[in-house]
């Protein structure tokens, strides 16, 4: 039986990469790589228009309707 992968996990308090003070304390870890590459541009082009950071594969967002937004679209 396979286990469907997920692509992201919503985390709290992440605070590295000097984001603290500018963005809120949830994140979103992506965990599958695979997913990412196949879609790299369009999320990339969403985060650009919602002002998200994206240091490495761990992705900052400004308030938690551009969080809601985000997992509304990519889950």
């Amino acid at each position: 039986m396979m286990t469907a992968v997920e692509n992201f996990i919503v985390v709290d308090n992440y605070d590295d990469y000097g984001l603290k003070d500018r963005y809120i304390p949830q994140c979103v870890w992506v965990t599958n790589y695979t997913w990412y590459n196949e879609n790299e541009l369009e999320i990339d082009a969403w985060l650009r228009t919602h002002k998200c950071a994206m240091p490495g594969m761990i992705i900052k967002f400004l308030s938690e309707e551009a969080l809601t937004l985000f997992l509304l679209r990519w889950r």
